[in-house]
């Protein structure tokens, strides 16, 4: 019987270990409501900052991106002392800007697996990467009680420099994430331990009753 409980907590382990984690959502002013809009060049961009949690690994970004010609590009950058971006990480990709004028337009970058530390700050970073393109990037405003997320950090770079942090007037854009596999199967060899534990308080329940009887 003792065999028998501890093979299924193992194999309930087991099966956790296996299964994916699954991406969750770090930061969200997607939800919030259209405010505005930057219109983004070669030489203006914008960078909007998120929080990475516990995760390792960003897997998805979501912007708010209309009534562009070209292409642009989307980086991913970390974060200096002042707040505002700092070095380039890594180039997500270059993409064909939507030439929608919608300002709900959303442009969905899935199927990520970029490497990122955990409670860490990172700025993605948008603009035009074509001779002569743009794109608008639609923004929202931190009290709106849709978004979640921090820091709502927003910075525009202009003329060769970036200006100054806006904590009140985020870019619309949802990033997801993951823990990276270290810290899944962490998790799931704990659930091993506790379903083993349990496993043994009921079969020395088991015995403690049948001898009182």
């Amino acid at each position: 019987m003792r065999t028998t409980h501890l093979a299924l907590a193992t194999a309930s382990a087991l099966a956790l270990a296996a299964s994916p984690a699954r991406a969750a959502v770090v930061f969200d002013t997607l939800s919030g409501h259209w405010e505005s809009e930057a219109t983004l060049s070669e030489s203006l961009w914008v960078a909007q900052a998120f929080g990475s949690g516990l995760n390792n690994l960003l897997t998805g970004i979501k912007l708010n991106l209309y009534g562009g010609s070209g292409t642009f590009g989307v980086e991913l950058w970390d974060i200096d002392s002042q707040n505002k971006p700092g070095s380039l990480i890594t180039t997500i990709g270059n993409f064909s800007s939507p030439t929608t004028p919608s300002q709900n337009n959303v442009v969905n970058i899935s199927g990520l697996n970029v490497s990122i530390n955990p409670n860490s700050t990172y700025y993605v970073v948008v603009k035009a990467t074509s001779a002569g393109g743009s794109v608008n990037w639609g923004s929202t405003t931190s009290s709106d009680q849709n978004v979640s997320g921090s820091p709502m950090y927003s910075v525009v770079y202009n003329g060769g420099s970036w200006g100054d942090v806006d904590e009140e007037n985020p870019q619309r854009m949802m990033v997801e994430a993951v823990p990276e596999a270290s810290t899944w199967l962490a998790g799931a060899f704990a659930g091993l331990i506790i379903l083993g534990g349990v496993a043994r308080r009921k079969l020395l329940h088991r015995r403690v009753s049948g001898a009182a009887s």
